[in-house]
């Protein structure tokens, strides 16, 4: 999920390498309301 993020935010111009990006995620998937995950993740070359 991480690596995924980071590659769509560098190839979508979002985002550069050594930037920082905040993902946010629900557990279960597909589940409406419940954002319960957080991490922050350096976009790497």
């Amino acid at each position: 999920m991480v690596e995924t993020a980071s590659r769509v935010a560098r190839e979508e111009g979002f985002a550069r390498v050594g930037d920082q990006i905040a993902i946010t995620a629900g557990m279960p998937f597909g589940q409406r309301g419940s954002t319960n995950l957080l991490r922050i993740a350096e976009i790497a070359a």
